[in-house]
């Protein structure tokens, strides 16, 4: 007795092998044909942008983590015109410290290659990518002097070159709240 669902299977199952060796064998597209999407949809242009930046070289960065670019925090900074964008460099040699700054929810990221390579052309290709992440909703700010904190706070403010530019103590020694 012959089995129809058993060579019908069998006869699919050999297809779905010649089909996936065949593809197999073509050469991967270097290119995956994805459109440029920037935040206001106004430049298709973006990734043409050419910038020729030069990051700052500091002794030490004095930034932190904390979610908040202060102004003085990077010794550089880029606003990119299409997206708004705004990219915090410098580097101490070893790290490249990096902010990135958006008015926007979600993702945003930043990407660069070195020059003579066209991104219309290899795409992300042999780029470096930086992606940031920035949560749905309203920020909150992070609080950096705590209630629980000393009511006095001893401080030393000082110029990138190390030299002194202030020194004191803050609210001050009569003062008796945060």
């Amino acid at each position: 007795m012959r089995h129809p669902n058993r060579q019908f299977a069998t006869i699919a199952l050999l297809a779905l092998f010649l089909a996936s060796s065949a593809l197999a064998a073509l050469p991967a597209p270097t290119n995956m044909g994805f459109n440029d999407v920037n935040a206001y949809g106004s430049d298709t242009a973006l990734s043409q942008a050419i910038c020729n930046l030069s990051i700052p070289y500091v002794d030490k960065h004095y930034g932190l983590a904390d979610g908040i670019i202060d102004p003085y925090e990077y010794s550089f900074n880029y606003t990119d015109p299409s997206t708004g964008i705004t990219v915090y460099l410098e580097h101490n040699s070893t790290l490249m410290y990096v902010g990135l700054e958006a008015q926007t929810t979600g993702w945003i990221g930043i990407s660069w290659k070195d020059v003579g390579e066209i991104y219309s052309l290899d795409g992300l290709n042999n780029s470096d990518v930086l992606i940031g992440y920035a949560p749905s909703g309203a920020y909150e700010p992070v609080e950096r002097v705590q209630p629980t904190d000393p009511v006095t706070v001893h401080y030393v403010l000082t110029l990138r070159n190390g030299s002194l530019e202030q020194e004191g103590d803050a609210p001050n020694d009569d003062s008796e709240t945060p």
